[in-house]
């Protein structure tokens, strides 16, 4: 689900900064609760999910750091039927707009990618600008999730477009929980790692979504890390 917090945001962030998770509190008590994660994830993606977070961190260009602030809206879009390579598939549109201050100097954060779903809602492309990626095999989430659990998601194999000819890099996916914020809540942080073509690691970079004991899902936090042109830039945003 959270392609737009990948190269979208990062490259923007980068950008942006060159030109000038997740998780919660816990429980005193042990939760053994199982949350229905791919009950929360689907309903997110049949009714869409919007978040606005505060953004702090920091830009480095190894001698000198300056505060990073700002905000920004994310926003998911409910999904709709379309058809992708003559497959019936579910459309899914993720955008990010907000703003960024570095040292005082303001600039925008924007992007818009598009996802597509299988019927059964489990993510197999996405598409950006300047990039097209492609999963080994469609991202399904676990049922139901405990507190403390782990594992890979999955990876994408990522082109300059759809005529998939020119290699970009790949990412992988993979998952941790740990307490929600709110009691009797669970935080699922999805950890996406990025690589050039030749395997080099890129960026880092997390959403956390807060799942109810009912399957409802929020927007907890965002993380990323990335280093571009020797300046090393680190946000949170929650």
């Amino acid at each position: 689900m959270c392609k737009l917090f990948k190269r979208a945001v990062l490259g923007s962030a980068t950008a942006f900064l060159v030109a000038c998770g997740g998780g919660g509190g816990g429980d005193v008590a042990p939760d053994t609760t199982q949350y229905p994660v791919q009950a929360a994830l689907t309903a997110a993606y049949t009714n869409g999910l919007e978040k606005t977070l505060s953004i702090t961190g920091t830009a480095s260009d190894g001698f000198v750091t300056y505060p990073v602030s700002g905000t920004m809206r994310l926003a998911l879009s409910p999904a709709i039927h379309t058809t992708l390579n003559g497959l019936d598939v579910l459309q899914v549109t993720e955008t990010i707009d907000g703003s960024l201050t570095v040292n005082g100097q303001i600039g925008p954060l924007t992007s818009t990618s598009t996802s597509y779903l299988t019927m059964t809602f489990s993510p197999v492309v996405y598409d950006s600008t300047g990039t097209y990626c492609e999963a080994d095999a469609p991202i399904v989430y676990p049922a139901t999730l405990m507190v403390n659990q782990s594992g890979d998601l999955g990876t994408f194999h990522c082109y300059s477009d759809s005529s998939k000819i020119t290699p970009v890099g790949s990412e992988t996916s993979s998952y941790a929980t740990s307490p929600g914020r709110v009691a009797q809540t669970l935080d699922v942080r999805v950890i996406t790692t990025l690589y050039d073509a030749s395997h080099v690691q890129l960026a880092t970079g997390s959403l956390t979504y807060n799942v109810t004991a009912a399957g409802v899902p929020s927007i907890s936090q965002f993380q990323m890390t990335q280093v571009d042109g020797g300046i090393t830039v680190q946000m949170t945003g929650q």
